[in-house]
């Protein structure tokens, strides 16, 4: 994929949706991809972590989405702008840390760069796929 091209070919990157998920097309999964570095199928294993980093390339939104583990978004390169439940949309650019309670709505809007970013994950279900289509 364009990822693994873009983004450290050497590493494993994987991707959690299909053209069957809501909002995902074959251009969303060119340009997107993700590798645990910290899990328990990272780089470094561990039952109670996961760290993971995210590949989004210029122009995709990352659909909104929820999961049961709580999450800090910490943006590494490029800008984007991020929706979550409850706050004002939030303009972000590199070294901004955004968090997500656990089963809080957000959604991830590219801009004219690409995303790189690093998602730490606490709590129950570090593997589960996130629920994308999430209404309201």
């Amino acid at each position: 994929t364009k990822v693994s091209q873009k983004c450290a070919p050497h590493l494993s990157w994987q991707q959690s949706y299909t053209t069957q998920d809501p909002g995902i097309d074959q251009n969303y999964l060119d340009g997107y991809g993700w590798v645990n570095l910290v899990s328990s199928e990272g780089i470094f294993e561990t039952q109670n972590l996961r760290v993971t980093i995210g590949f989004w390339e210029a122009g995709l939104t990352y659909p909104k989405h929820a999961h049961g583990p709580e999450e800090w978004y910490v943006i590494l390169s490029g800008h984007c702008a991020i929706n979550s439940a409850g706050r004002e949309m939030r303009s972000c650019q590199r070294c901004d840390i955004i968090h997500h309670f656990p089963g809080q709505k957000h959604d991830v809007q590219g801009g004219d760069e690409d995303v790189l970013l690093m998602a730490f994950w606490r709590g129950d279900d570090l593997h589960a796929k996130s629920q994308i289509g999430t209404t309201s």
